[in-house]
């Protein structure tokens, strides 16, 4: 709660100051998303401080008004920010996007950036620039030095190796690599087992592929023995048990329809 003796009127040097920089923190925060090519970009971010501010800064006009019209009344701001940060919550949630399985989730790391945009909106709209300038550089990291830190950081359990039985060497690769290309899968080593005949078919060679790769954690690992078991070309997808040096149990294998 506040007193009158806290407020005095906005100029519009002050309206303009704050409005600016909460349009300069959103493009900066929102340029990094842009590059990145995620749905919530420059714009979105722009909007969501801007109108985080416009949110503040009316409700100091409007209490600084309410204490002119009524002297020694006092007035809670809290509740603007809480409505703010409540509604920027539902925005935040159309940026999370599932896969129709259920398995893959995305746009969690857009949706809290579009959280803490309006936060800092809210603090320039307020005037509390010093704050302000500190959290919008420790968003900036967190969304890009610290991405860059999470790939070279090694995490076991999303390597993975995996074999592949296929009957076309050549247009079986180049479809394997640019799928782990498109789905932002590290190939961190290749293998050429050998060819062995098949017994039903003497003629027809099968081939023998191991990859050894780092799985994003975005990706789950079932979708893509998945993906990879119903190529055309691939007959059967394992993954290999690097301690014991063969094949799990869990495998993947093409289903005729």
């Amino acid at each position: 709660m506040f007193s009158g003796l806290f407020f005095e009127t906005i100029s519009w040097g002050d309206v303009i100051l704050r409005i600016g920089a909460s349009v300069v923190a959103g493009i900066i925060i929102g340029l990094e998303r842009t590059m990145s090519n995620h749905p919530a970009g420059m714009k979105t971010h722009v909007l969501v401080c801007l109108g985080a501010a416009l949110a503040s800064l009316t409700a100091s006009e409007m209490t600084f008004t309410a204490m002119q019209i009524l002297p020694g009344a006092s007035a809670d701001l809290s509740r603007i920010a809480a409505g703010v940060v409540q509604g920027v919550g539902f925005l935040g949630a159309g940026a999370i996007m599932k896969s129709n399985d259920g398995v893959v989730v995305t746009g969690l790391t857009t949706a809290a950036t579009l959280w803490v945009t309006a936060c800092i909106g809210l603090s320039v709209g307020m005037g509390y620039f010093k704050m302000s300038i500190v959290s919008l550089v420790a968003v900036f990291i967190a969304n890009t030095a610290l991405k860059y830190l999470e790939k070279k950081v090694p995490v076991r359990s999303n390597v993975k190796t995996i074999e592949i039985a296929t009957t076309e060497k050549r247009r079986t690769v180049e479809f394997i690599e640019g799928y782990f290309s498109s789905r932002k899968i590290d190939i961190l080593n290749f293998d050429f087992i050998g060819d062995l005949g098949d017994d039903e078919n003497p003629s027809q060679n099968i081939f023998y592929f191991r990859y050894t790769v780092r799985i994003p954690r975005s990706v789950h690992f079932l979708i893509v023995l998945r993906d990879l078991a119903l190529q055309e070309n691939i007959s059967q997808v394992f993954e290999v048990d690097d301690s014991e040096k063969g094949r799990k149990s869990r495998k993947a294998k093409k289903s005729k329809v």
